[in-house]
């Protein structure tokens, strides 16, 4: 995130990027006014800091030269977990009448859902690129449901919401890597 106005097209120049084994970024993409979200191809070192020069001008031709330290915390199966699962919502008990599914991360990090993806082995659904703070939980709903859901806990409504048998199923959560993070196999006898 950046204090001062650069141009888009500033914000995207790959060689404003450096990482000393790295080098530049594959891509770089100016996200609102003020920040860049960098993707490196080669993966980093388990965790790690990482020191990465940016060389940016703004647009009164001002220099920034400086080195920006990142701590570097990868992707493990386990991190977000599935806590809660509502596949029949009727009688209701209260709460909104559809269905939802609750996520836990259970690591010490925030973790980004960028390329995350949840499934019931008929319909997958990519997550939106949002952080899901350390110890924290996140609903994930069908769209229609979200406001219904927000006085519960923070949720993200999704538009492609997998039907959940209400009997028995198995709905999976997997990670940037397609692993396997957490999974599910649900009956109406619980």
């Amino acid at each position: 995130h950046f204090s001062k106005i650069l141009a888009p097209t500033e914000r995207s120049r790959l060689s404003a990027y450096a990482l000393g084994t790295q080098g530049s970024p594959f891509r770089a993409t100016a996200q609102g006014d003020s920040s860049v979200l960098l993707e490196w191809l080669l993966p980093f070192a388990q965790p790690a800091w990482i020191h990465c020069e940016v060389r940016l001008t703004d647009s009164a031709g001002n220099l920034l030269d400086t080195t920006v330290r990142l701590l570097h915390h990868p992707y493990e199966p386990g991190q977000i977990k599935i806590t809660e699962l509502l596949a029949d919502p009727t009688p209701s008990a209260g709460l909104p009448e559809t269905e939802m599914v609750e996520l836990y991360n259970a690591s010490s990090f925030d973790v980004s859902l960028r390329h995350w993806q949840w499934t019931d082995g008929q319909t997958t659904v990519p997550l939106p690129d949002t952080v899901l703070a350390a110890g924290h939980y996140l609903l994930l709903v069908p769209a229609a449901s979200t406001t219904a859901w927000q006085p519960y806990s923070p949720c993200i409504g999704l538009t492609n919401w997998p039907s959940l048998n209400n009997e028995t199923d198995m709905v999976w959560l997997t990670g940037p890597d397609g692993r396997n993070s957490d999974s599910l196999r649900y009956q109406s006898q619980w």
